[in-house]
């Protein structure tokens, strides 16, 4: 029953806690695994959140190179497309639109093409 769908629901749980230590372990736990690109883009979210945009950059890029590794395209597409969005959403239009144009190399899919 353990899934990475469950390891992501438990990070976002002590997320909203601030229970930095749990939130360590599933990122741990994730590491190497296929679906350790949807921990490490919450991991993004978070540094984000905090005002950390370089760690965050950081965490989006590793969360993509994840993805293709375990060649879920779409997801690395996914992933490329949250940053880029999270970039504009900051006022960097450079960032943003370097982070689009890399989604779309990726996988021009229904979700990446989403207004």
């Amino acid at each position: 029953m353990d899934s990475y769908f469950l390891r992501l629901a438990l990070y976002q749980i002590a997320f909203l806690r601030g229970d930095q230590e749990t939130m360590q372990r599933q990122l741990g736990w994730a590491s190497g695994q296929p679906g350790e690109d949807w921990l490490l883009s919450a991991q993004s979210d978070t540094e984000a959140y905090f005002g950390r945009l370089e760690k965050a950059r950081g965490f989006s890029q590793r969360a993509v190179e994840s993805a293709r590794r375990f060649d879920a395209k779409e997801s690395a597409a996914l992933w490329q497309a949250n940053a880029a969005l999270r970039e504009a959403e900051l006022g960097n239009a450079s960032f943003a639109r370097q982070g689009a144009m890399a989604a779309l190399a990726l996988l021009p899919g229904r979700d990446v093409l989403a207004p």
